[in-house]
């Protein structure tokens, strides 16, 4: 893993990203 000036905030929008379409999947399964 590289440690980038960038690299910090761009994986923490991917993770919330992915957060979000995790939450939606789980809201979509009730």
């Amino acid at each position: 893993m590289q440690n980038n000036k960038n690299g910090g905030r761009v994986r923490l929008k991917d993770i919330q990203n992915m957060l979000a379409k995790d939450f939606n999947i789980s809201l979509s399964k009730i």
